[in-house]
């Protein structure tokens, strides 16, 4: 038994407690995605609060992509973006964060198009490897980053001072 305030709190009170906090880190998150397949907020929900944080990011990228959910998929977008450890996500992924909301957008998300449109056209996606603070593998990103826009063949994809910025770091390294 814990003591708490002078209440004794029992392990499965304790369970209770957690498991509600947890809720409700879990689920503002996981509301976002109003429109999405039925079963999929009980089952991440589930496997976040048995701390299996892998498994719940591999299941929101398998409603995303095989239910074709864009709803979900700007959820997975969020998470990479944010690095959403709940998620089974280490750190900041701005490159995988930005294929999500293309594939938001793909599904028919508005939101997600939205995004995509300020990615491809105000350079937003560059300038989130550039500038955004905590991502980790810069360099990796800014390369995939400048590898993505060449492979689109997208001109408007980065402004022109962006992206000679981001070549002349890449050369002074």
């Amino acid at each position: 038994m814990i003591m708490l305030q002078g209440y004794s709190l029992n392990r499965k009170a304790i369970k209770e407690v957690f498991f509600a906090v947890m809720a409700l880190f879990v689920l503002p998150t996981l509301a976002m995605a109003a429109g999405a397949p039925i079963g999929w907020q009980r089952e991440v929900t589930f496997l976040v609060s048995q701390l299996r944080y892998e498994e719940a990011g591999e299941t929101l990228k398998q409603y995303c992509i095989e239910e074709k959910s864009g709803e979900l998929c700007l959820v997975m977008a969020s998470a990479y973006l944010e690095g959403e450890v709940r998620f089974g996500i280490e750190s900041k992924d701005i490159v995988e964060a930005y294929k999500y909301t293309k594939l938001a957008c793909d599904f028919g998300s508005a939101s997600g198009c939205e995004a995509y449109k300020g990615a491809v056209e105000n350079g937003e996606l560059l300038q989130l490897v550039l500038y955004e603070p905590g991502v980790n593998d810069r360099d990796e990103q800014l390369k995939r980053a400048i590898q993505l826009g060449l492979d689109l063949n997208v001109t408007t994809m980065f402004s022109r001072t962006l992206l000679q910025e981001a070549v002349s770091e890449e050369k002074i390294e």
